[in-house]
């Protein structure tokens, strides 16, 4: 769990994942958060 995160919607069909987050939550707290879920990020 990242404090300041507000909302996530998974969809599994397109495997994308939309985070809505307070803009004082920095990116990089973000992707340690989803990969310590044991998820890989792509841009």
């Amino acid at each position: 769990m990242v404090p300041g995160v507000r909302h996530i919607n998974v969809d599994l069909a397109t495997k994308v994942v939309t985070v809505e987050a307070d803009e004082s939550v920095p990116d990089t707290q973000l992707r340690a958060g989803i990969e310590e879920a044991g998820y890989d990020i792509t841009d």
